[in-house]
């Protein structure tokens, strides 16, 4: 492991008179124009980190994307939870005032709720219907994770906790039920 500027460690190669870390190599900083503090270009930076990534690295984030979605799908039919039930008839078929007034149940995650109420006046009533926010919220966690474990650490450390949570049973079958708690996952 290397010392880079400021004596701190870097993880993977470093280029001297660069900073280490792959998110801090973005651009110059932009102003904002309503606060004038400066913000940092995320689009560019990891554009930058993605072109530093070797084509096996990418397969093998893309496949394992793949798979934990592909893992979450099929359990989207599996036959609906007492939860599920309670939690659809009780809240879901309420106004969204209602919906949002009322947390008279911990079943009722109130956006969950309001988000599962929208995919059922658009999509219809079904079991995919009403389990798609949790399973679009799981899916959408994993790159989430990737990029988090990769700014914090590396790309292989990355790459194992996406392994891991792409694969992790609890995580799958919390994606696949009609509960709030993937919802967690991605807003905090």
């Amino acid at each position: 492991m290397a010392l880079g500027e400021r004596g701190q460690r870097c993880s993977g190669y470093f280029r001297p008179g660069r900073p280490c870390d792959p998110l801090r190599r973005a651009p110059k900083n932009v102003e904002d124009e309503a606060t004038g503090t400066p913000r940092v270009s995320t689009r560019i930076a990891l554009r930058k980190v993605w072109k530093r990534t070797s084509v096996g690295h990418k397969r093998s984030v893309i496949a394992l994307m793949l798979l934990g979605a592909a893992l979450r799908a099929f359990l989207l039919f599996e036959p609906i939870a007492y939860d599920e039930a309670f939690a659809y008839h009780r809240f879901v078929t309420q106004p969204v005032a209602a919906i949002i007034g009322d947390y008279s149940h911990p079943g009722n995650h109130v956006l969950h709720t309001v988000l599962v109420k929208c995919c059922v006046w658009v999509f219809g009533t079904g079991l995919w219907q009403i389990r798609l926010p949790a399973f679009l919220a799981g899916v959408f966690a994993l790159p989430l994770i990737y990029l988090f474990a990769r700014a914090m650490f590396n790309r292989y450390i990355a790459l194992m906790a996406l392994a891991l949570c792409a694969a992790s049973g609890p995580l799958i079958e919390q994606s696949a039920l009609s509960r709030g708690l993937s919802l967690t996952w991605v807003f905090f």
